[in-house]
């Protein structure tokens, strides 16, 4: 995902462009992520990831204790992972 990005920043000459097709790319990812995860509890997990919080600061809003939530947060790494893996083009 982040390739189209970097191939659009250097045929763009307006960064403006640039930084917002790289926006909607890394929106799509996280979208994508979202609909894969598989409760609201991860979903919520990885809203507030995404918002700088720590796993003590998640655990504390959601109720959940902290070893679970460094969990989500591995199996969401591993799930982004993944989708750079699929995403990437065979090369023959």
């Amino acid at each position: 995902m982040v390739r189209d990005g970097e191939i659009a920043c250097k045929r763009w000459k307006d960064p403006a462009n640039c930084i917002r097709r790289f926006a909607q790319l890394l929106g799509a990812a996280a979208e994508t992520a979202m609909i894969r995860l598989g409760s609201e509890v991860k979903r919520n997990i990885f809203r507030l990831s995404l918002q700088g919080y720590n796993i003590v600061e998640i655990s504390e809003r959601l109720g959940y204790y902290e070893r679970g939530v460094e969990r989500v947060r591995a199996e969401i790494r591993s799930l982004l992972e993944a989708m750079m893996v699929d995403d990437r083009p065979a090369y023959n």
